[in-house]
């Protein structure tokens, strides 16, 4: 408006321009000084308000600026311990590194040593397989060998066993032997004497023979009888015959004794000629070396079969078998000798 010019044209329409200029001015100075009034209340209200608030921010700033401090702390604590954890983190990631190269090193190793295992456990069964082998053939030789010492100890027990019996069965023989030579020599004497009686009864039988033959001749030469002395009589042969040999009757009846033992004596020496030759069939098998045990299996299955078959024979005693020494065995050869004496003697 300063910069307008104002033209009037006279001074009224000028003073009255300005006059209600004026009172414009007037009243916008009033509105002015109100406003400014309301202002100023306003400004102060505003102005304790402000305060009101200045204090609480304040307050609140101080707080926070305590807070702050005290985060600074915790922040520089918790930075340091950061730091420190880092630190330690570090150190453990290189030891961790560390141990990680160290396991990866050792897990090398354990794979090359599985390698290793695994090449040994390959051998070790191969071995194990061989040895199991081995050690199956050595427990077939073991049981063989066993087997083998078994039999060895039945055949050694049994040559024992026969070697007593043997022994027991010499001196038997030997004590038959001299009751033999003792029976022969009495069978000597009584065969002597036999002989002796023999000689007696051929010469009684002949004077016997030579009165019989005179007594015939007499009666072939005498006639038909005629009277009573001279009447034949059939019995008179024999009476004459008879009456000579009243003697040689006694003779024999007293001789009749030793015959008898000479009988018994032949009997006894037959039955010792028979225990001997027994004697001698069981000790020739005894004097053999002993069979093997698969032979003695197959005699003993053989001589059970056939003795299952047909009785036993003296034969068959004789065939040198243990298990037929085993058979005579059950029964004592003082014993077997006796029923064969008994059994010769009837």
């Amino acid at each position: 408006m300063s910069s307008r010019i104002m033209q009037f044209n006279s001074a009224q329409e000028e003073l009255d321009y300005y006059r209600a200029h004026a009172e414009d001015l007037e009243l916008t100075l009033q509105d002015t000084r109100a406003a400014l009034d309301e202002f100023q209340v306003s400004s102060r209200e505003l102005e304790e308000e402000l305060e009101k608030e200045l204090q609480t921010t304040e307050k609140a700033y101080n707080d926070l600026k305590s807070r702050c401090e005290h985060f600074k702390r915790d922040a520089d604590d918790w930075k340091s311990k950061y730091t420190e954890s880092k630190h330690e983190q570090n150190i453990a990631m290189v030891q961790m590194q560390r141990e990680i190269d160290i396991l990866r090193a050792t897990e090398d190793s354990f794979r090359k040593k599985v390698l290793e295992l695994e090449l040994d456990n390959d051998d070790l069964e191969r071995t194990e397989r061989a040895a199991t082998s081995s050690l199956t053939d050595l427990e077939m030789k073991l049981n063989k060998a066993i087997e083998r010492n078994v039999i060895l100890e039945n055949e050694i027990q049994t040559k024992d066993n026969l070697t007593e019996q043997t022994q027991r069965l010499k001196d038997e023989l030997n004590e038959v032997n001299q009751e033999l030579s003792v029976l022969r020599s009495q069978s000597a004497k009584q065969s002597e004497y036999i002989g002796e009686l023999e000689n007696k009864l051929e010469n009684v039988e002949k004077k016997n023979r030579q009165q019989s033959q005179q007594m015939q001749q007499q009666q072939n030469r005498s006639p038909t009888p005629e009277t009573a002395g001279n009447y034949y009589d059939p019995y008179s042969r024999t009476r004459s015959t008879r009456i000579p040999r009243t003697p040689t009757s006694g003779s024999l009846s007293s001789s009749s004794n030793p015959v008898k033992m000479v009988q018994e004596m032949v009997g006894r020496v037959r039955s010792l000629e028979a225990r001997l030759q027994s004697c001698r069939s069981l000790v020739t098998p005894l004097l053999n070396p002993p069979p093997s045990y698969s032979s003695s299996n197959y005699i003993y299955n053989r001589d059970t079969h056939m003795s299952t078959s047909r009785p036993s024979s003296p034969d068959s005693m004789r065939s040198g078998s243990p298990m037929h020494f085993s058979n005579i065995k059950a029964r004592r050869p003082s014993e077997y000798m006796k029923t064969s004496m008994d059994t010769s003697e009837e």
